[in-house]
């Protein structure tokens, strides 16, 4: 039941109103009593909320950080999962982005740095996973990595002849295995510790934001009850 109906229920009905000498005036301070309590309540989740929201909320991105998403992903023929943090990937999908703009979205992009990053939203395809290869979603919902990204993905901005060559067997052999390598290679080549350290300080981080939001949660709780402890001593 709500605060100011059980004052009420408590001083203002007649059983509580024979109670006392001066009923009436007791039942005008409560309703008084009420009032505060109300306006008080409002503009105390209204401060909260806004010192919230500059601690809660992502910061905003760097001019060097491209968006985890694009609009239009369902209209999208392929969905690739990038790195963000990757300054040699980023300017491979800053091309990518472009043409695909030009293309009415052919592409939709997912950065895999993202926080809210999912693996059940992305074909199942873990943070692990999409760091140690590149991978992408087709619009069929197979999930493919490798070369096969590159080529699918050329193949959706009008480029696909730069890939061609690799569905012959000898070729793709090969592009494959360079891949690969480069793929093993590609964090300490960028200046980047190794994937261990990165995904312990991205947990590390992830629980430190969830401190924080529980913390808030707390403060503005124990608020509400001080209020309401002031107005039962009124």
């Amino acid at each position: 039941m709500h605060t100011g109906a059980v004052y009420r229920a408590a001083f203002c009905s007649p059983a509580g109103v024979s109670l006392t000498r001066h009923g009436a005036g007791l039942c005008s301070k409560v309703n008084a009593l009420v009032v505060r309590h109300a306006v008080s309540n409002r503009y105390i989740r209204m401060q909260s909320t806004q010192r919230g929201s500059n601690i809660v909320t992502n910061p905003s991105p760097s001019p060097n950080k491209l968006s985890s998403s694009t609009p239009k992903q369902d209209s999208a023929e392929i969905k690739l999962l990038y790195d963000s943090e990757c300054p040699l990937c980023v300017k491979e999908v800053n091309f990518l982005r472009k043409r695909s703009e030009q293309r009415g979205n052919s592409i939709a992009f997912v950065d895999i740095a993202d926080a809210d990053y999912s693996a059940a939203q992305n074909g199942g395809v873990s943070y692990e996973q999409a760091m140690g290869r590149i991978h992408a979603i087709t619009r069929e919902g197979e999930v493919i990595s490798g070369i096969r990204v590159f080529r699918r993905t050329y193949e959706a901005i009008g480029l696909g002849w730069v890939y061609a060559v690799t569905r012959l067997p000898v070729a793709g052999w090969l592009a494959e295995r360079l891949y690969n390598l480069w793929a093993d290679w590609r964090l300490p080549i960028s200046g980047r510790p190794p994937l261990e350290q990165i995904m312990r300080l991205r947990e590390e981080k992830k629980n430190m934001q969830i401190v924080r939001i529980v913390h808030i949660l707390r403060m503005r709780r124990g608020k509400s009850k001080q209020l309401e402890i002031q107005l039962c001593l009124a």
